[in-house]
């Protein structure tokens, strides 16, 4: 409220650089935002539908920290605009000290972001039909021969040769760890002796150090 206070009356240029800005956030999508600028702001920031922005000159670098501002704070903004508007301001703006929209300027901008859009939208339009295109797969109709069955003879016998490849390999029995130990037959354990009959063997450094129980 203060600030608006100090603001109300002041009419410097101020009236060009709001129309300015409402033209930029028409174009976003932002119907309700009002714009203030204050000596007294630092940065610009939303509150409430209120934009305020500080009090400088309108170079390309304060109109993008603005939009950007806009882009994440305020809901409405829609995406395709605002790349749109982004790219023609870099276009039509030059950037550094000196450099300052004016409201022509920013009808030229408008316009080309309205035209960059327009571009886009046809470009992926005319892909994504190519695209379609390309990756169509045609379904034969029930009347159709089946093209596998209609292939060459040697394709199908080269196909039945893996079918029965795979399915031999698959059929031969195989055995993972002592899966056979029982036919063995190892008999009593009467040759397993307790470790109070076993004798400790030095394990030397280079092994890790240490002891092993080993039966003499």
């Amino acid at each position: 409220q203060v600030m608006k206070a100090k603001n109300k009356g002041e009419g410097r240029t101020k009236g060009g650089s709001q129309t300015i800005f409402r033209n930029f956030l028409q174009f976003l999508g932002i119907g309700k935002c009002k714009v203030i600028f204050s000596e007294d702001i630092g940065v610009a920031f939303i509150h409430d539908t209120n934009l305020y922005i500080p009090e400088a000159q309108l170079s390309r670098e304060l109109i993008i920290r603005v939009l950007n501002v806009c882009h994440s704070r305020v809901e409405g903004v829609l995406p395709n605009n605002y790349s749109s508007l982004l790219e023609s301001i870099l276009t039509c703006m030059k950037g550094g000290e000196g450099s300052e929209c004016s409201l022509e300027i920013a009808k030229r901008i408008v316009q080309k972001a309205k035209r960059i859009k327009t571009e886009s939208a046809k470009f992926l339009h005319t892909n994504a039909k190519d695209f379609l295109k390309s990756d169509s797969v045609e379904v034969p109709s029930e009347d159709e021969a089946d093209p596998v069955a209609t292939g060459s003879s040697n394709s199908n016998s080269n196909l039945e040769r893996l079918i029965r490849k795979n399915m031999q390999r698959k059929s031969t029995p195989a055995h993972v760890g002592g899966g056979a130990f029982d036919k063995d037959n190892a008999g009593l354990d009467d040759c397993i002796r307790p470790s109070s009959h076993m004798s400790h063997v030095k394990v030397d450094e280079i092994f890790g150090g240490g002891s092993i129980l080993c039966d003499e």
